[in-house]
Formats: structure tokens, sequence, C-alpha cells
């Protein structure tokens, strides 16, 4: 039977546990969720790199991801059929369409959707922009999973911070930092180093979660259950400018990941996002690109073996959205039918390091030297014309990873270098809005197939979690407006923070913007999830006040 959305898997999970019956092997309530999220990967970037890794690899025989493959997955916002990666994951870890750029927020009636229209008789209370409960709030605050995230980007960019933060804008920089180190989030990796300050390493301290800077072996000896290990003042390199001495690989992330995790009693849920493949598309970089989407498979490969082995785990493996549409062919590929491999891929092969490297490299390096440098780390003989045009451009360096194609830095040069002599074809150096590719493991072989929504994808994750309630449902009790269950509120500013003072059963209530700790009548106590404000509206944990 196909099953097209989410209602499908839910008939296949009733149906499995019918013809098992009493025979079936008992499992806690509630299985392990590892989502492996490859950021900006149009549909098309998978046989590109099939393809290429065939030429230049005699014994690749396929990626990891290719035998669970099962659909496609559309991904879009209330705004736009193209999103943005706030909205795009928001999607999936909250079951709700939201705007573009919000992170786990629930759009306004009045952003006037063109794409989704949000019906609000669906809701018991008022949604409107209301912070939205999402997977890995509800395994670690309502299940009691352990929970952790892994991405090659600073550990608060659109991604995870989607997954651990509630803000009307992906550049709530400071606010979301704030927000992840209060959820306690038990395993963390990836870059921000420069994003740590004194009061979130005390968070984390206080949370007894050890934080490791820039230290590949005291990664690789931890032995505890709760740790932050950031690799990168910013993001991490491209995997082929990677330095193993100084940055681990995606795949042993992940593998360090689930040996961390899988210590818990109750269970786990994991994100992990291969982040730089959407950078590598704006750029329109093919070397960045198809080394991390490989980098990528290596990490899904790391998860399937480890899923294989528990027989409780769940591997749910997808795109958020496309970035440039890279393609096999480009507007010069006219004699396609006689054309072989080798002119295809030209000497993308040879390259030893991505476009942005190679373009720090000439910004630093004598005039004289550009020849001998593209030779060295591209394969390639630059013309003179390409020479003037790389030191006409040698100083001005590109300051947004999404405006790459179109800026006039270096390395947007460098790309178009990079491409010439190739038949690789780029749409754009924008996000792109084909429905993106779905690939699924489940241990009792239960999965949606056919093209599936990210909202419906959202609901199969939490039957993979075991969720009790659904997501709407544990929004109004961990995010209820102050106003609704508190008295005598008022919300005043300090340092920068709002901060609310209110009763609740003539008792005190103090809480401060982002932290998950309030002080109730002199006591302190942890909600969990964090004080949201939005719009100056504050937003808590109303259970953990009764």
């Amino acid at each position: 039977m196909r099953q097209s959305a989410y209602a499908g898997c839910l008939f296949s999970v009733l149906m499995a546990s019918f013809l098992l019956g009493s025979c079936a092997p008992s499992k806690p309530q509630g299985g392990n969720v590892i989502l492996m999220v490859v950021d900006g990967c149009s549909t098309s970037v998978l046989s590109a790199a099939r393809w290429y890794n065939t030429y230049t690899d005699s014994t690749f025989t396929g990626f990891n991801i290719d035998p669970y493959i099962c659909g496609l997955m559309r991904t879009y916002s209330v705004n736009s059929p193209i999103p943005g990666s706030p909205g795009a994951m928001s999607a999936i870890m909250t079951g709700q369409v939201t705007r573009s750029s919000t992170l786990a927020v629930a759009p306004s009636l009045v952003d006037t959707p063109c794409t989704y229209t949000v019906d609000p008789s669906q809701w018991d209370y008022d949604y409107q922009s209301r912070p939205l409960m999402t997977l890995l709030e509800a395994a670690a605050h309502e299940q009691g999973k352990k929970v952790g995230m892994v991405v090659t980007v600073e550990y608060w960019h659109a991604t995870p911070a989607a997954c651990s933060s509630h803000a009307l804008s992906r550049s709530d920089q400071t606010h979301v930092c704030r927000q992840i180190a209060s959820q306690g989030i038990d395993v963390l990796f990836g870059g921000g180093t420069d994003y740590i300050d004194d009061d979130i390493a005390k968070t984390l301290e206080d949370k007894g979660i050890s934080l490791i800077r820039q230290d590949v072996s005291a990664f690789e000896d931890f032995i505890g259950d709760k740790v932050w290990s950031l690799f990168a003042p910013v993001g991490l390199n491209y995997e082929i400018d990677r330095k193993p001495s100084r940055q681990p690989s995606l795949a042993q992330m992940t593998s360090k990941a689930l040996d961390v995790l899988s210590k818990g009693d109750k269970g786990f849920f994991l994100m992990v996002e291969g982040s730089k493949v959407d950078y590598a598309a704006h750029a329109k970089d093919p070397v960045g690109l198809l080394s991390d989407f490989k980098a990528f498979d290596d990490a899904v490969g790391v998860a399937l073996d480890f899923a294989k082995k528990d027989g409780n785990t769940t591997v749910v493996i997808v795109a958020d959205h496309g970035t440039s549409g890279m393609t096999i062919g480009n507007d010069c590929y006219y004699n396609y039918v006689e054309t072989p491999l080798d002119e295809q891929f030209g000497n993308i092969p040879l390259a030893k390091a991505s476009g942005e490297r190679i373009a720090d490299t000439l910004m630093r390096c004598a005039p004289s030297d550009v020849e001998a440098i593209f030779k060295d780390m591209a394969g390639i003989i630059i013309s003179e014309a390409d020479k003037r045009a790389i030191l006409q451009r040698k100083a001005l360096k590109s300051e947004d990873y999404m405006k790459v194609a179109y800026d006039e830095g270096l390395q947007s040069m460098v790309g178009e270098i990079l491409n010439q002599g190739t038949h690789i074809g780029f749409v754009s150096g924008n996000h792109t809005g084909e429905d993106v590719f779905m690939a699924v493991y489940s241990p009792d072989g239960v999965r949606p197939e056919g093209v599936v929504k990210a909202v419906e994808l959202n609901g199969y994750l939490g039957e993979r979690l075991g969720l009790k309630e659904s997501l709407k449902e544990l929004t109004a009790k961990y995010f209820t407006a102050a106003e609704d269950f508190l008295e005598d509120v008022a919300v005043s500013q300090e340092d920068g923070l709002y901060v609310l003072d209110a009763s609740f059963q003539s008792r005190r209530v103090h809480a401060v913007q982002d932290c998950s700790t309030i002080d109730f009548d002199g006591k302190k106590v942890d909600m969990g999830t964090p004080a949201v404000v939005i719009n100056g509206k504050f937003f808590l944990n109303s259970q953990s006040l009764r």
C-alpha cells in the first residue's frame, strides 16, 4: 500500500501491531529518533554526487542513504513556497507551518499567508505569535529522554535554533544562544566558541554540562553524560578543508553523540545537520558541495549502523529545502549524448580545497603567486583574464554566505573559475522550491512513503518518539501566556532583557527572558523550557508552578 501522508503511516503502525499480536517483543514506550537534515540540498545533488563518486572512486557502490529513500517532502512557509531554513526546520520540528524567518513561533493572522492558510478553528487557544513546542523539547522535558544536536555551523544557526529556541527572527542571536543553553541539551557538537559568553558558560555549568572548546582530544576522551564540544570560533570547515587534529568529521561527531546519548534509560532524540552543503550551493561551489554531501552520507552510515544494532531506533533523513538547483548538465551541454564523465566534471576531481579556502588563500598571497596557488589547490591553469579578475577582487571578502553568488567578492570569482570546463549547472545562488528527498529506516519497517508535507513528517517523528500528547497540546502547557494564569503581571527591562514579576496563588513569581530557571516564592524552579518573550509578551511553563 502506498502511504502518501502521516495518516497512512499511522494505519501501517496499527496494522503491524494487529498482525504481530501478543507474540511481538515488548519495547520501552517510545523509541529513539535520529533526524538527519542536509541543509539546502536539492534532490539533483544526489545524482550529481553519485556520478561524481562513481567517477572518482572505483570502490564506490552507492550512498548509505540510497536503500532507504522512500519519497519526497514538500517544504514551504506561510508566506512563500520557497522557505528559509528557520521556517523549513520549524515545520518539521513543530508540525506547524510558520513564516520563513521565524524560529518555532506560530504566525500571526495579519501575516496574510499566500502559500498556506492558517485555520484558527483548529486551535483551542490563541496560537498567534506563540512559541511552539518542538520535538526536541518534548522529548527532553515531557519524556525525560536525552537530546542532542550535531552541526557543522555555529550551534545557534537556523536549523539547530529551530529545534531548541523561539524567536521572530533567526538574527536574534543573543536570545537564541541563551535559550539553547537554558534547555540543558545533553549533547551539542559543532562550532561557535565565539558565542559562549560568561553567562552561557555559567548556565551550562549549573546544568552539569561539560564545555569543551576547540580540543579534539578532550572531545574523544570524554566519558560523561552531558557535553558541549565546539571546534571553531564560528562554523566548521568544509570536509575537504578539514584538519582532523582540529575538527572531527560529521561522522565522528555523530558516533560520539550516540555513545553519550545511548547511556540514558529513557531513550534519546538526536538531530544531525550537514550544514554547509547549503553554504556551498549558495556559492555555486561544486567542490565544497560534493565533499560535504559525501561527509553527510558517511554520518548517515554511522547512524544506520547504530540503529540496526539497537533495534529501537528510527533514522529519518531529509533535506530542509533546495538551494541552487545543481544539475548534471548546463546550458552549454549541447552534445550530451556523447559527452563522457571526465568532461562533465572537468578539473573538479583535482581540487584539494573548497572555493572558500582557495579565496581565503588568494587574499593573503602575493599577486605573483596567484597562478601557482590556483594550480596547486584547484588543478586549474587560469587564463590572464581570470588572473586580472582575481587581482581586481583580491581584497573583497564575501560577508554573507547566502549572497556569495551575487556579490563582487573574490569567492564568487573563484566559484566561476571552478565551474569553467565542467557541465555542472546551477539554477541560481538562492533557495529553490522543488520537493526534497526523504529517506527512512525504522526497525519495524513502518515509514512514510510518497509525497509528504514537512508537517506530516513531524507527526511520524512524534509517533516514533512515543509522544502521548500532541505538540499542540504541549504548547498550551509549556508556553502559556503569563497573563492567562498569573496575577499582577508586570514586565520591565533590565540589561537588555525582559523581566517578569507576578504572583501565582499569592506567591511571588520572578522570571527573566530566555532563562528556564525562575524564582517561585524564594525557591529556584527549573521549568525545563525557557521563558520566551514574543512582542513583549511572556510565555512560561505553567505546569512548573502547579
